[in-house]
C-alpha cells in the first residue's frame, strides 16, 4: 500500500503544479511539426549535389512499436544523421510528455545495437552493412541492445503524439555534411546543436 500512496502524493504534486502553470500562462505550446520540416527541406535544397546522398522524413507516431525502418541502407563506414521533433504525451491532463531524445532509439539493421541521444538529434557511423530504423521508447523498455522489448507491442497502443525525423545518409563526412548544412541555413539552430553535441 505505501507505493499507490506515494504514487497519488506524486500525482497531487504534478497536478498542483500543472494548475500554476496553467493560472500563470506558461504552459509550453507543441512544436509547430510543419515549420520543423519547411526549415530543415529549404536547407537541404539548398545544398551542393552529393553532400547528402539521400535522405527520408519519417513522421513516427507514438502508438507504434519499434522497429520502423527509414528507407536509407548504409554500407559499413558511412554516417548519417537525424534530427526529430515531436512529443510523446504521457499525461494530458498533467502536460506530462517526453520529447525525442527521449523517445526515439536508432538501430542499423536487425541486430542493432541501438542507440540513443543527449539530444533530439544524432549522428552515426555504420560499423556493418544495414537499413536505418527508428523506435519508439516510451511506454516499453528495452530487453537488450539489439532492441528487443520487455512488455508486449500492444502497451504502445494507447500512446499519443507524433515524432517527425528527418534522416540523412551523408555523401561524405558526416562532420563536412552537418557544416555545409548548417551554412545553407539553420532558423531553429537544430544543426548547430547537432554539431555541438
Amino acid at each position: 500500500m505505501p507505493g499507490a500512496f506515494v504514487d497519488l502524493q506524486v500525482a497531487a504534486r504534478l497536478g498542483l503544479r500543472e494548475a500554476g502553470r496553467r493560472l500563470r500562462g506558461r504552459r509550453e505550446p507543441a512544436p509547430d511539426l510543419p515549420r520543423f520540416r519547411e526549415a530543415l527541406d529549404r536547407a537541404l535544397s539548398a545544398l551542393s549535389p552529393g553532400v547528402a546522398a539521400e535522405h527520408d522524413w519519417i513522421q513516427l507516431p507514438a502508438s507504434e512499436p519499434p522497429w520502423r525502418d527509414s528507407g536509407i541502407a548504409l554500407r559499413a563506414g558511412e554516417q548519417a544523421s537525424y534530427f526529430a521533433a515531436g512529443r510523446v504525451v504521457v499525461s494530458p491532463a498533467l502536460d506530462i510528455w517526453v520529447t525525442p531524445k527521449t523517445q526515439i532509439w536508432s538501430r542499423i539493421g536487425a541486430a542493432g545495437p541501438i542507440r540513443s541521444s543527449s539530444r533530439d538529434s544524432n549522428t552515426l557511423s555504420a560499423a556493418h552493412d544495414g537499413r536505418l530504423c527508428f523506435g519508439n521508447y516510451f511506454p516499453n523498455d528495452w530487453r537488450d541492445a539489439s532492441g528487443a522489448r520487455l512488455q508486449d507491442d500492444a502497451v504502445y497502443a494507447g500512446s499519443v503524439g507524433e515524432i517527425w525525423i528527418l534522416a540523412i545518409r551523408w555523401g561524405g563526412l558526416a562532420e563536412d555534411g552537418l557544416a555545409a548544412l548548417a551554412a545553407a541555413g539553420d532558423p531553429l539552430g537544430v544543426v548547430a546543436s547537432e554539431r555541438e553535441r
